[in-house]
């Protein structure tokens, strides 16, 4: 009987977990995303595979402004700038001239601005803070590593406002009236990140 038991329950555990990875495949990163181009591109730089990383970075800049464009992002100049910049960079690649730690800061300034325009869209979309937690945590994770190419200071002024932030997310995830009288207070830690970010910009 003993044996039996455990059999079952051996059996649970693995379908669950199997559940479970099966359910999460969909959050794992995959070669469409303009993150993950990104740092391909910064992969194959240093490399030294000249002509391969130029096509790989104008891959990468295309993504991005498809995203913009399908997501209807508005862009200031100093975002539109930052761009720029890395497009610029495109030619550099090809002759060889362009540095890993120039195309690092300038992929590190870009994910910041994937970052920021998918949070504020979630903090503005219909289904609020409650309706896209796993969204929001997931751009503010993205946010946290892109902010390793700005100063010291700004990089802890930055973390100290996205620890608060992704604190107040937790206070979210158990749902019901507690989370919707918290919903709030927890947008306007969001929005003091994205005024940080415009910011650094």
């Amino acid at each position: 009987m003993k044996k039996i038991k455990f059999t079952l329950f051996l059996f649970l555990t693995i379908f669950s977990l199997a559940s479970f990875a099966q359910t999460d495949s969909t959050e794992i990163p995959n070669d469409s995303l303009p993150e993950v181009q990104l740092d391909k591109s910064l992969e194959i730089l240093k490399e030294g595979n000249n002509e391969k990383t130029a096509m790989s970075l104008q891959k990468a800049v295309s993504s991005v402004e498809k995203e913009s464009k399908k997501s209807g992002w508005s862009l200031d100049e100093k975002m539109l700038g930052q761009i720029g910049t890395l497009k610029n960079m495109i030619p550099l690649a090809k002759t060889g001239g362009l540095k890993s730690d120039i195309l690092q800061k300038g992929i590190g300034f870009v994910k910041m601005i994937l970052a920021y325009k998918r949070m504020e869209k979630m903090l503005g979309g219909n289904s609020g803070l409650l309706g896209n937690l796993g969204g929001m945590k997931k751009s503010m994770g993205l946010l946290g590593t892109a902010m390793s190419v700005l100063s010291p200071p700004q990089q802890s002024t930055g973390q100290q406002l996205l620890n608060t932030a992704l604190g107040g997310l937790g206070k979210l995830s158990g749902g019901g009236n507690a989370a919707k009288m918290a919903e709030p207070a927890v947008k306007g830690q969001v929005s003091k990140v994205l005024d940080f970010v415009k910011g650094v910009m």
